[in-house]
C-alpha cells in the first residue's frame, strides 16, 4: 500500500511538473511577440534628470526682480504596455519627475516612449503638468517641423517651430533647442498660447503664456541651475 502510495505521489508531482513547465513555454511564447521601446539616449540628454536637480526662473517684463524654485524631489520609473488600431500592443518605459515650485506652477514632468512616425528615430514625448490639474505635451520631436498635431481637447495643438543652434538667455548661449508651441484647443475665454524652449543638457530655459481672457502675459527665463542627468 504505502508503494502505491508513493508511486502515485511520484506521478502527481511528475505531471505538476510538466504542466509547470507548458506553462512557462506559453508565457514565454505570448510575450515575445511584444517588443520593448527603451527612452532614447538623445531625448534623456534634453529633459531626463535626477532628484535634487533644480533650475531657477526669473520672470520678464515685471519691475521688481520675481524667481520661482523649481526643484525635482522624486523620481519615479515605469514599464508600460500600449495597444492601438496599429499594433499589436509594445512594452515602453516611462520617467516620471515631480517637481516643487510655486509661481510657475509646474508639478511633474513625464516621459514615455510614442509609436513611430515616419523615419524619426525619436520617438519620445515629454509631458509637462501643473498644479491646476491641466498637462500639455511640450516635446514631441518626432512631429515634422511647422506641422501642427491635434493631440486631443486636453491637450490641444502642438507645433515644432524650430530647432535653434543657439539661443541666447541672461548672458548666456544654449545650444541645440527646441522651440515648441502649444495652444489650448478649449477655445474659450481661458484659452492659453504657450511657447516653449527646451535646451540640451538643461532642460526648459524658457516657458511663456498668454491667456487674453484671464490677462495672463508671462514669460520664464531661466537663471540658474544645478541639474543631475539620468543615465
Amino acid at each position: 500500500m504505502y508503494k502505491k502510495a508513493k508511486r502515485s505521489n511520484i506521478i502527481v508531482l511528475m505531471l505538476l511538473i510538466l504542466i509547470g513547465s507548458f506553462t512557462v513555454q506559453c508565457t514565454k511564447e505570448k510575450a515575445d511577440p511584444y517588443s520593448v521601446r527603451e527612452i532614447s539616449p538623445e531625448f534623456k540628454e534634453y529633459i531626463a534628470f535626477d532628484s535634487s536637480s533644480y533650475w531657477i526662473y526669473k520672470k520678464e517684463n515685471v519691475t521688481s526682480e520675481i524667481l520661482d524654485t523649481v526643484k525635482i524631489h522624486q523620481v519615479f520609473r515605469d514599464r508600460r504596455f500600449h495597444i492601438d488600431a496599429t499594433t499589436n500592443g509594445y512594452y515602453y518605459h516611462a520617467l516620471e519627475m515631480f517637481y516643487q515650485s510655486s509661481l510657475t506652477g509646474i508639478s511633474k514632468g513625464e516621459i514615455a516612449v510614442g509609436t513611430p512616425y515616419g523615419n524619426s528615430t525619436l520617438n519620445d514625448l515629454y509631458r509637462l503638468y501643473f498644479n491646476n490639474g491641466r498637462y500639455f505635451s511640450i516635446l514631441i520631436p518626432k512631429y515634422p517641423f511647422g506641422e501642427t498635431q491635434l493631440l486631443g481637447v486636453n491637450e490641444g495643438n502642438y507645433t515644432n517651430v524650430a530647432l535653434l543652434n543657439n539661443f541666447l538667455i541672461n548672458g548666456k548661449v544654449y545650444s541645440e533647442v527646441y522651440h515648441t508651441n502649444v495652444v489650448d484647443y478649449k477655445n474659450a475665454p481661458d484659452t492659453a498660447f504657450m511657447d516653449f524652449y527646451i535646451a540640451k543638457n538643461h532642460g526648459l530655459v524658457k516657458y511663456t503664456i498668454l491667456q487674453p481672457g484671464q490677462n495672463i502675459n508671462d514669460s520664464w527665463v531661466l537663471k540658474d541651475f544645478r541639474l543631475i542627468p539620468i543615465e
